[in-house]
């Protein structure tokens, strides 16, 4: 059986919103300051996650905005490779650092 603090960390992208509601009981300790940069980590996690959605389903397609010639407005081409390339290169890398920075913290305040 896994032990919750090590559950709640690979989870760490849902169960931090939970420690947001904590904050009134550990105003003396750096519980907040250990929390604010985890919930900061949180929305760049779900961002970069929202925007893979939104280039491989939405923008999966060509999309054309402007002229037909070409020499005006935006142009996405189909597979979009550089953005997704980056944004696969990020996605892992903003994870760990969430997971260290929640699994220290469980680590620290075993209750929360």
């Amino acid at each position: 059986m896994m032990p919750t603090g090590l559950f709640s960390a690979l989870f760490w992208p849902i169960t931090v919103w939970t420690s947001v509601s904590n904050f009134d009981k550990h105003s003396a300790d750096d519980y907040v300051e250990r929390t604010s940069p985890i919930a900061g980590t949180a929305i760049a996690f779900w961002l970069c996650v929202a925007a893979l959605i939104v280039v491989q389903v939405v923008l999966g397609g060509a999309l054309n905005i402007g002229a037909d010639d070409g020499a005006s407005g935006l142009r996405v081409t189909r597979s979009m490779p550089e953005v997704t390339g980056v944004l696969w290169f990020f996605l892992p890398i903003i994870y760990i650092a969430g997971f260290w920075m929640m699994h220290s913290r469980t680590e620290e305040y075993p209750k929360g």
